[in-house]
């Protein structure tokens, strides 16, 4: 395995020598237009009932990849959950109640891990247009479900664009 910017890379089974390196020069980039957001069809079984669906019927999602925003700002929504709770720890030690209290409000709260999941889902399903209510409703509902999304959504996004048809 090789690690880039973008990550870790499997490496095929060619040697240096067999590969011609070439600089990516600043006029490829006006061909940009080859490339599409990649999208997917995911089928969630468990959400049949919705639907009202019969046997030998299945529902399914249409999900994209994320850009680079909105796939930071989950990340950046999970380090923030961490700051506030660590701050408010502090800004109670005064007294040694309100910190058990502080904690007890934050064990309440959603985790970062479920935050950021929601946060994935909202940015990454395309069809059928949810609200944060709908997407809360499958990860309390259908936690798998929502991870498995999730995980698909983030797939999508490590591959980036795809190239289009007839180019």
């Amino acid at each position: 395995m090789t690690e880039n910017m973008s990550g870790p890379h499997e490496e095929k089974d060619l040697n240096e020598s067999d590969l011609k390196r070439v600089k990516l020069t600043k006029q490829a980039f006006g061909k940009r237009s080859i490339y599409i957001e990649r999208k997917a069809e995911v089928d969630v079984p468990e959400l049949n009932a919705l639907m009202g669906l019969e046997d030998g019927q299945t529902a399914y999602m249409i999900i994209r990849q994320l850009d680079l925003s909105a796939f930071v700002k989950g990340q950046e929504e999970e380090g923030n959950y961490i700051n506030n709770l660590v701050q408010g720890i502090l800004s109670a030690a005064v007294e040694a109640g309100k910190v058990k209290e502080e904690v007890q409000n934050a064990m309440k709260k959603p985790s970062p891990e479920s935050k950021y999941t929601i946060h994935i889902l909202k940015e990454g399903i395309i069809e059928p247009e949810l609200n944060e209510s709908d997407v809360v409703f499958i990860a309390k509902s259908f936690p798998m479900v929502a991870l498995r999304l999730r995980e698909k959504i983030l797939k999508l996004t490590t591959q980036g664009a795809d190239i289009k048809k007839n180019s």
